[in-house]
């Protein structure tokens, strides 16, 4: 069929999740970057993407110099700013519409 199990991975400390990510596209999702759907469409299917959201009160100073430093990408979800638990189902939705993962036409 057509499912698509996100992979929810607890990394330890942000600082160490940032470190040992490994995925070709990385995405911090905040109020701040361009909304979802303006993002440059690099990824290709079956390429790996990890998204982090942060806490409800947002991320430190730090670690959004720490995810800036490793070449993560801010993009924004949804404005009004949405709750931890909804923008994590959003971000899967959103992986799944524009980057139409899985591929779909070879799965079975």
């Amino acid at each position: 069929g057509r499912v698509w199990l996100p992979e929810i991975v607890d990394g330890g400390s942000l600082f160490e999740a940032i470190g040992a990510c490994e995925a070709k596209h990385r995405w911090v999702a905040g109020f701040d970057g361009p909304p979802a759907g303006a993002l440059p469409s690099g990824a290709e299917k079956g390429e790996s993407i990890a998204l982090i959201v942060g806490p409800e009160g947002g991320l430190s100073d730090s670690e959004h110099q720490a995810l800036d430093a490793a070449g993560w990408q801010s993009v924004r979800l949804a404005q009004p700013i949405l709750r931890t638990e909804t923008a994590a189902l959003a971000a899967c939705a959103w992986v799944v519409a524009d980057y139409r993962r899985p591929d779909y036409t070879n799965n079975q």
